[in-house]
This record gives C-alpha cells, sequence and structure tokens, in this order.
C-alpha cells in the first residue's frame, strides 16, 4: 500500500522553484522536476537517462561532472557557479550536490540542489556600487567642509577677542560651540569615509612607538583630565602606522571622555598573545556600559548618552571597527555600568 507522504514530497519536489535532480551511481539523471526544466531550459524527458553534464547543457557540461566526482569524496557540495546555457546566456547559480546511500550506507547516487541567484548576486554588485558611491561622496563632503568649519571656528574666535562681554560674547560662544561639534562630525566623517578605500600597505609596526607618539599628541588632554595611562609592552603587529596611531587614539580618547566625574581616570594599555594572534587591551575604569550595547557601540553615530552629557561625533569606535577589518581583524567591548570597560583589538599573528 502506497505510503500518503510519498505524495506529499512527490509535490513538493516537482513543484518547488528550486532545480531538483537525482542521479544514479553513474552520473545518469534519473528525476529531475519543473525547477530544472526552467533553470536548464529544457524538458524533463530531454534530461532524464542522460549524462547529468549532457543533459544540462552549455558549460555544466563540463562543470557538474566534475562535481558529482567531488561529492563522492565529501559527502556533500556547496558551491556558487556563473555557468552558460545554450542560448549563450548567463546564470548565477547556487549549488547543493550530495551523496545518496543505500540502506548499508554504500552510495547509490546524488541528489542536486540548484537555485538560480542572478538577481540576488546583480542585487549585491548594485547594492556595493551604491555603498561605495554614498562613501565616495561622504569622503568629498567632508574633505570640502573641513576648511570652511575652520574658517568659522578662526574668524568666530577672533571676534570673541572684540566681544568679550555682552549678548555678542554670548552668541559667539554659541557659534564656537557650534562650530567645534561641526568640525568633530566632519573630521570624523573624513576619517570613516577614507577607510573605505583600497586596502592599506601593511608592513611591520611596532607598536610602542605608535603608543609613544599618540601618548605626546594626547599630554595636554590627558593633563587636564588629570587621568594616567598606565602603557605596557605592546606587540609588533603588521598594519598601516596611520591608522593604527588613528586607531589607539580613539581608543585612549573614549576612556578619557567616559571617565568618573569623581575621580582620576585609570586607563591601562596592555598588549599579550593569545590564540587568535596578538591582542591590544585599553581598559578604565569609568562609567562602563550595559553589556548589550556592546556591539553597537561600533557602529556609526551611535550612542548610549546624550551630546550634553558627552559631546562627540559618534564615529570614533565605528572608525575602529572599520580600521581593525582592514587589517584582518576584530575588535571588541567588554563593560558594565560603573565598572570600567575594556576594549580588546585582535590582530592576526605576525608570522
Amino acid at each position: 500500500m502506497e505510503d500518503p507522504s510519498d505524495r506529499y514530497l512527490a509535490s513538493i519536489l516537482t513543484h518547488a522553484r528550486d532545480a531538483i535532480l537525482s542521479t544514479d551511481g553513474d552520473g545518469v539523471v534519473r528525476t529531475a522536476n519543473r525547477g530544472a526544466e526552467r533553470l536548464f531550459d529544457r524538458p524533463a524527458e530531454a534530461m532524464i537517462g542522460r549524462p547529468i553534464g549532457e543533459a544540462a547543457g552549455g558549460e555544466w557540461a563540463e562543470a557538474l561532472p566534475e562535481m558529482v566526482l567531488a561529492v563522492g569524496a565529501l559527502a556533500c557540495v556547496e558551491r556558487d557557479v556563473r555557468l552558460a546555457r545554450d542560448d549563450g546566456t548567463y546564470v548565477d547559480v547556487g549549488l547543493v550536490l550530495a551523496t545518496v546511500s543505500d540502506e548499508q550506507g554504500r552510495p547509490i547516487g546524488v541528489s542536486a540542489i540548484a537555485r538560480d541567484i542572478t538577481e540576488y548576486r546583480r542585487a549585491l554588485r548594485d547594492l556595493a556600487r551604491t555603498n561605495a558611491d554614498l562613501e565616495q561622496f561622504a569622503f568629498a563632503a567632508a574633505h570640502d567642509l573641513r576648511e570652511p568649519v575652520r574658517s568659522i571656528r578662526m574668524l568666530s574666535s577672533i571676534l570673541e577677542e572684540w566681544c568679550s562681554e555682552g549678548e555678542a560674547a554670548e552668541y559667539l560662544a554659541r557659534v564656537q560651540h557650534t562650530a567645534g561639534h561641526m568640525q568633530a562630525l566632519v573630521d570624523g566623517l573624513y576619517d570613516y569615509a577614507r577607510l573605505s578605500g583600497p586596502p592599506p600597505t601593511l608592513e611591520r609596526v611596532v607598536l610602542d612607538d605608535v603608543m609613544a607618539d599618540v601618548m605626546a599628541a594626547l599630554a595636554d588632554r590627558i593633563a587636564e583630565a588629570g587621568a594616567t595611562v598606565d602603557v605596557g609592552p605592546l606587540p609588533v603587529v603588521r598594519g598601516a602606522r596611520d591608522e593604527l596611531r588613528l586607531l589607539l587614539t580613539h581608543l585612549v580618547e573614549n576612556a578619557l571622555e567616559y571617565r568618573r566625574p569623581d575621580g582620576a581616570a585609570l586607563i591601562g594599555v596592555r598588549g599579550h598573545r593569545d590564540d587568535e594572534g596578538e591582542v591590544v587591551r585599553v581598559h578604565d575604569d569609568g562609567i562602563g556600559f550595559d553589556a548589550r550595547y556592546a556591539r553597537q557601540l561600533f557602529n556609526p553615530f551611535q550612542r548610549l548618552h546624550t551630546k550634553g552629557e558627552h559631546p562627540g561625533a559618534g564615529l570614533g569606535l565605528a572608525v575602529c571597527r572599520r580600521i581593525m577589518e582592514r587589517h584582518g581583524g576584530h575588535i571588541s567591548a567588554r563593560s558594565a555600568p560603573d565598572r570600567g570597560a575594556t576594549f580588546s583589538a585582535w590582530f592576526p599573528p605576525l608570522g
């Protein structure tokens, strides 16, 4: 007596949008559904009883038999390919081939599932092109805005010296504050967009030397905050020196910005090696944050506090993440409210 579930399965296979074929142990097609007819542009009768490559036609004639041989050794093969039909048109296909075994586990054939991903691939290419255009626009806009913003700050500073009292002085102070925020935003956008360009040329970089430059550049701000930055030995990595200087600068600035308001900040910068490679950790004893937000901190313009509480463009940690991605590494954060925060940057082994 026929099992009703067999009818359901047969209906699913017949009407599935994906192309589904099966072969015997010699690679000869035994079944082909309607999805296969659409994808290979030929009726099932023209495929059944023929070797799978010959049945599919076009460039499939060479590619599919090779994959069938591969699946015999690997049990399952997944691959995205771009192949030509008989009419000369191209199609992007996601393929899954798996071994079919008998009750004793002996291979008796191969099942093949193929999905037309041409539109998906085209959408990805269009999206990548659009993102590249947007990033180029952001870079150009940020670059062109930097000088006007600097001029606004400089000229308003000069006017402040002439108008040291009264309503005009108050307005000029507001202009200076707003222009300062605008400059931070423009500089952040400039750095972020600049890092979307071609991968950097990586060379051997001694991070101890880079950190010394960062400490010199931030000396006034560290003193103003009453902070202590304790720097331990740092690793040697492969990287772009300017980008790594920017990375460490942002991490130390972040620790300074989110220090406790009632005491001097203590910031530690350490390096060590683990199973993943070289690690640089920047730890602070500041206000911390809820661990639930650890991932979103590295997205552009993500803030956990208002601008009134902590000014800034919300781009520093996003820049850090992009730098680490360009170096083949990654960055993460660990924290709890009122417990400080630790930012860890992993670099591939120097080799």
